[in-house]
Parts: C-alpha cells; structure tokens; sequence
C-alpha cells in the first residue's frame, strides 16, 4: 500500500493509521466486523525531517511505524540521469492512454528538458510530457513546445526588459489568477496538495488551472 504525502496527514487521522498497522486489521465502511490485512506499507511525503520529527505536526509513534526502511530520494535535479528514462517511459505511457502515436523529441529538445531543473521533479516532468502528448503534432516536438520554455525565457544581456506590473497595477483576473497559482505553486515547492489547499481548491481544479494557465 502506497501512502503519498503522509505529512498531510491530519493529527485526527493519524492515531487510525497507527492503529491499523499495529492490529492488522480494518473494519469497512458499513460492517461491525473487523477483517485482517496484510500488506506492507510505503510511504513518501516532501516535509523536511525537523518538521517530520516535530510532534506537534507529527506522530512520533507513527512515524517509529513507518520508517523501518529510510530511504532519501534527492531531488529531480540532483539525478538527471534518470530523465531520458523517465522521457521514454511517460512519452510511451500517455501515447498508450490517449491512443496517440509515441511522439518523437529533437536533439534540442532532449538536451532543454535534461537541462531544466524541474521543481516539481517527476510529477512536474510527467505532466509536461502528458500536455505535449495531447496537443503533439505529426513533427518532431521543439523546446517551444512545452509550456516550462515561456516559464524560463532565455534573454539577450543586453535586452532591457521592463519590470512587471505591479500586482495593484494589473486588474486583469486571468492573469491575476495566474499570478496566485503560480506563487502558491512556488511556495510549496509544486506540491500539488499543499498548494491547493493554500488556494482552496482541490487537487482536481488546481489540475485543471495549471494547464489553463501552461503552468
């Protein structure tokens, strides 16, 4: 059993889960019987450790449960010799989902999304690769045609670009909305579930208002 994002776990949950895995057994939604389970539990979750440790947000029982086996995935950016994999592996995956023909990357686009830090590491990736899958041409994919190239324009040192506007400044609501799901976005680190609730939308919606927005 996969649990992601264990440290969102709300604390009035958090002694169910414990329970669960202490007496192997559950009781389904409408019974007044419990039934064993037997599983073996992964989970993964973005918190810092000193926040993970900390008990006001934590369990430390729980956490003593769940963590036999620690294992410290760095970031995306920090192995990129796992993305020409993860390129091939997703390209095949949504071309299959959405009966598509696998799409070819050029050179230059290889080397772009090697190149790309990837703040979102896999989940950001695998969504950029689902976008460029639905609106892929017959003609091999470009840089520009993923929406992380706007999000990084390479500029000219000696271009002289003007400050943007001021959030008081710009009254226009896509692009003020736009402004707010990115900045949460980025606070989070592109956690899609502490993002969303910090908007108060659900991962769904903020889904959706990503790809609205070529985020």
């Amino acid at each position: 059993l996969f649990l992601d994002e264990i440290g969102n776990l709300p604390l009035r949950l958090q002694p169910k889960l414990l329970t669960v895995l202490e007496q192997r057994q559950v009781t389904p939604v409408g019974a007044n019987k419990p039934v064993p389970v037997n599983i073996r539990v992964i989970a993964a979750t973005n918190l810092p450790p000193e926040k993970l440790r900390d008990e006001s947000h934590f369990r430390q029982d729980l956490l003593f449960r769940l963590n036999t086996v620690e294992i410290d995935l760095p970031p995306l950016r920090e192995r990129r010799e796992d993305i020409p994999q993860l390129l091939d592996h997703y390209l095949q995956h949504y071309a299959k989902r959405y009966g598509r023909p696998v799409p070819v990357l050029s050179p230059a686009t290889r080397v772009t999304l090697l190149e790309h830090d990837w703040p979102g590491n896999v989940r950001a990736l695998r969504h950029a690769l689902e976008r460029a899958v639905i609106l892929a041409r017959d003609a091999p994919l470009e840089p520009e045609d993923f929406s992380l190239v706007r999000a990084m324009p390479r500029i000219a040192p000696a271009a002289v670009v003007p400050p943007p506007p001021r959030p008081s400044e710009d009254l226009n609501l896509d692009r003020a909305e736009r402004r707010m799901v990115e900045e949460a976005l980025k606070k989070h680190g592109y956690n899609i579930s502490l993002a969303a609730a910090e908007l108060g939308l659900s991962r769904a919606a903020l889904y959706r208002r990503m790809e609205q927005h070529g985020l």
